[in-house]
């Protein structure tokens, strides 16, 4: 009986999962013939509602349950980092990750000078896809329909290569359209005319990296058993150098403690994913309620060659990020042939202008444990943006 009911309920999961993807693939083909009725509002929920209800999807399911608990923003995966930010007074709502294992989601709305509403929906993965879906609608508030709008975005030059993405505004009325390719990212930008997004211009952003250019010697040799070293190898290396500062130095004596099958010290947890090559290392201490988390992963470089590996440290009191003297994100360069790797400045690794909030009071950042983007939270007087450093193969664009 225990064998049946197994078989049955691995049927019924295997069904609700060919379900979703049917309904993915039949909203990309057939959206455009559908108007969308008895739509309750023109207010955002309203109208992912009727998109929902005609196109069942997971991502706009999740939206809509953290909207109906009336909450702005919810992690629904401690493991990811996945979760929905709603901007009510925008009248906009995005999903998000850490990584990249879960779809990247955007929805937001327009008013049209002829008393509509133009409502926008773009649905993909963060990284490794070959180019998101946007969705644009006209809601007629009369007759409380959504009508499909095709042939939006006039003048947008065609994808030559790599990865496409709809960036909806989160604050104003102007969207873009980012392309990343070989040839670095083309961003081109749109303005809202009062009925549409009409296409302005296109800006180049150039992200060439060369590891062979990069200066200094590798003098971090990486030992290593098998075919290819491991998380572990790399942290190794890294923590066999000299004073490593209080963090740092800290962290090795953990790290002996686990390799010597000893306890730990009190106050600290280590976590080592092999797997997913990341590990995360945290120091507490209660008696001035705080916390110093050190996080460490890499990433493969498209070159076949070359690793790239990230350590990121920040600093926490009563929850609340806190500037230690050591906090801040580092990178080091790891070279096959060598078997050895290197520190590398951060503008050499990342573009985009990432290299002036790198290490502000104001940035927080979190690199993936799942997925290939390091999430980067900057804070502001007007609140909190979220952004992205995208692995693009051999570095990292910020976004």
């Amino acid at each position: 009986m225990k064998k049946i009911l197994t078989l049955m309920l691995l049927l019924v999961a295997m069904q609700a999962q060919a379900q979703k993807a049917l309904a993915n693939e039949n909203v990309d083909s057939r959206w455009a013939s559908v108007t969308l009725k008895q739509v309750k509002s023109g207010s955002l929920p309203d109208m992912l509602e009727a998109f929902h209800r005609q196109w069942p999807m997971s991502e706009v399911a999740d939206v809509l349950g953290v909207i109906r608990q009336g909450l702005t923003e919810k992690v629904l995966d401690d493991n990811t980092g996945y979760g929905v930010s709603y901007s009510p007074k925008n009248g906009y709502v995005e999903t998000y990750d850490d990584g990249a294992d879960n779809s990247l989601m955007q929805a937001c709305y327009w008013r049209r000078s002829d008393g509509h509403r133009l409502l926008a929906i773009t649905i993909g993965q963060p990284v490794d896809m070959e180019e998101a879906d946007i969705f644009f609608y006209d809601y007629d508030d009369a007759q409380h329909t959504l009508t499909p709008v095709t042939g939006l975005l006039k003048g947008l030059p065609p994808r030559k290569s790599g990865q496409r993405f709809y960036n909806l505004p989160k604050e104003g009325k102007n969207m873009s359209v980012n392309d990343y390719g070989v040839d670095g990212v083309f961003e081109h930008l749109f303005t809202w005319d009062g009925m549409k997004p009409v296409y302005s211009q296109t800006k180049h952003h150039d992200y060439d990296f060369d590891a062979t250019e990069v200066d200094g010697e590798y003098n971090l040799p990486v030992s290593f058993k098998g075919n290819a070293p491991t998380i572990s190898d790399f942290i190794s290396a890294r923590l066999a150098e000299g004073d490593l500062g209080e963090v740092m130095n800290a962290l090795r004596y953990t790290w002996l403690c686990r390799q010597q099958g000893k306890a730990l010290p009190a106050y600290t947890t280590l976590d080592v994913d092999t797997k997913n090559g990341y590990v995360r290392y945290e120091r507490s201490y209660p008696e001035g309620k705080e916390s110093t988390v050190v996080e460490l992963c890499y990433w493969n470089c498209a070159d076949g060659t070359h690793k790239v590996m990230a350590e990121n440290i920040v600093s926490y009191q009563n929850g609340r990020r806190l500037m230690g003297q050591y906090d801040g994100i580092t990178f080091h360069l790891y070279d096959n042939s060598q078997h050895a790797m290197k520190w590398v400045p951060i503008d050499q690794v990342c573009r985009g202008g990432f290299l002036d909030i790198a290490n502000s009071e104001s940035t927080i950042i979190a690199l993936p444990r799942v997925g290939k983007n390091i999430r980067v939270d900057v804070s502001a007087a007007s609140g909190k943006t979220m952004h992205w450093l995208q692995w693009m193969g051999n570095m990292f664009v910020y976004k």
